[in-house]
């Protein structure tokens, strides 16, 4: 049975309703589930709680409420409801307070001051303050003290600055009061949302989080909920829970949004391998004489180095990455180490084939340092037009002409969740988060793959020494 929300509220049901507000509750007036968060958030030990929901489950609406009920209950209570950006958090909230006026005496309702984004209550001088997270909002959100925060779409706050707005600007405000963080969100357009890192699974296992999903979305009716079922059933999804977008959206699954990931053509199952990393291009008649070895790196300044180790089978025209190498941390012994695992690649490369190219992307001293220090000559790769290097490597996982092998950890993880950054810009940026970093071990991969023949027979050619050089 679909649940009858206030607006359908007549007669003596209506006059009850109006009697609760007049003594500031609210509650009745969520829905069954969103009452059991706020419940949960209510309970002594609580501080902070989550609700990890649906799209259209009404989560700014029944948090409206129940920062209402603080407000009317507490004297000069400071409440803060922050969104991403300012703007849509005044759009959502004014929606919200003008719905309100529909159902709850007019006597009641707090006083908007739209020129400071705020609802002030003048009975018990208590504030509701709106703010955004962005870097251009969020100093605005200072403040001495808050008795409670509502964190609304916090899995979708900008993740390059999600650690100063909470940490630095807003978190700090509950130091003097002891209030509680509600967290209300829907699923991030990436599971590597700092939301879900820092946040997420922490509630998850105090059983702090609650979470609903489609079926248990209470504010839909049957009949909203068969018309988004409609929408999201394509030809590509003829079932549309199978539908990424909607698993996402609606089953709250943790799942990237295909449109932001940088190579969405890579796909565990087709293109990684397991095993003995030599063992698909052995050749019986002789070991590895249809190859070209490659090792490709991306020199991190501040990241990570990646180093990759791939082989060229010119009989299938397949890539094989067998190996990789991810060197953390600078100090004084970084380059020594650096030449040191670039010629134990270089020594495994060569048992295995008879040409090999070397290329790192690093600064000219780093690359004349190693040459003239430790004899490792590596050339310069191919870096212009970075959109046209990755639809190089979509490509060629699209045409399965690449495997990797399961050690290579890094590269499988960036290859699955490194995301466009969301710019104005005309120019693309990939996402930096704490799981990819700056996907250095991408990067080897893309320009690896830039220097590949997939039709040159080795040997057919004039060879490359370790370096990329002519011989």
């Amino acid at each position: 049975m679909d649940w009858e929300g206030p607006l359908s509220w007549r007669g003596e049901k209506r006059r009850r309703s109006d009697e609760l507000c007049r003594r500031g509750v609210f509650r009745h007036m969520m829905s069954p589930n969103q009452r059991k968060f706020h419940e949960l958030l209510d309970q002594p030990g609580i501080y902070e709680a989550g609700l990890f929901c649906s799209r259209k489950f009404g989560k700014s609406f029944s948090a409206f409420l129940y920062e209402m009920e603080l407000c009317m209950r507490g004297r000069n209570v400071l409440v803060r409801h922050v969104m991403g950006e300012l703007k849509q958090c005044k759009d959502v909230l004014f929606k919200v307070y003008d719905e309100l006026k529909e159902f709850v005496p007019m006597s009641v309702l707090p006083t908007l001051i739209k020129s400071e984004a705020s609802f002030y209550f003048p009975a018990t001088g208590s504030y509701i303050l709106l703010g955004g997270t962005k870097p251009e909002n969020i100093e605005s959100s200072r403040g001495p003290r808050a008795n409670h925060l509502a964190l609304d779409e916090v899995a979708s706050f900008d993740a390059s600055n999600y650690d100063y707005a909470l940490e630095s600007v807003l978190f700090p405000q509950l130091s003097t009061t002891a209030g509680k963080i509600a967290h209300y969100t829907t699923p991030p357009e990436s599971p590597q949302h700092p939301w879900i890192a820092k946040h997420y699974a922490k509630m998850l296992s105090k059983g702090s989080l609650l979470t609903f999903d489609f079926d248990q979305n209470d504010v839909l009716t049957e009949n909203a909920k068969l018309a988004i079922l409609e929408r999201y059933t394509t030809p590509q999804h003829p079932s549309p829970r199978d539908n990424p977008g909607f698993r996402r959206e609606y089953l709250c699954e943790l799942i990237a949004n295909i449109d932001r990931r940088v190579v969405p053509e890579f796909d565990v199952e087709q293109h990684v391998y397991k095993g003995d990393p030599l063992a698909p291009f052995r050749d019986e008649r002789g070991p590895f004489t249809n190859v070209v070895a490659h090792i490709s790196g991306d020199h991190g300044i501040v990241d990570n180095t990646v180093l990759l180790l791939g082989y060229v089978d010119w009989r299938s025209a397949i890539l094989y990455i067998t190996k990789e190498i991810v060197l953390r941390g600078k100090d004084e012994c970084y380059l020594s180490n650096l030449a040191a695992v670039i010629r134990e690649l270089q020594q495994e490369a060569v048992q295995h084939s008879e040409e090999l190219v070397t290329q790192l992307d690093c600064f000219d001293a780093i690359r004349v340092s190693l040459m003239k220090d430790h004899g490792i000559t590596a050339v310069m790769p191919t870096k212009h037009n970075l959109e046209g290097g990755i639809g190089v490597a979509r490509t060629a996982l699209t045409d399965g002409k690449v495997q990797i092998h399961e050690s290579c950890r890094q590269l499988i993880t960036e290859l699955t969740y490194s995301m466009w950054k969301t710019s104005e810009s005309d120019v693309r940026k990939i996402e930096r988060t704490d799981l990819t970093s700056h996907s250095d071990a991408l990067m080897s991969f893309v320009y690896m793959l830039r220097r590949v023949s997939w039709t040159r027979r080795p040997g057919s050619q004039k060879t490359l020494d370790l370096g990329g050089r002519r011989r």
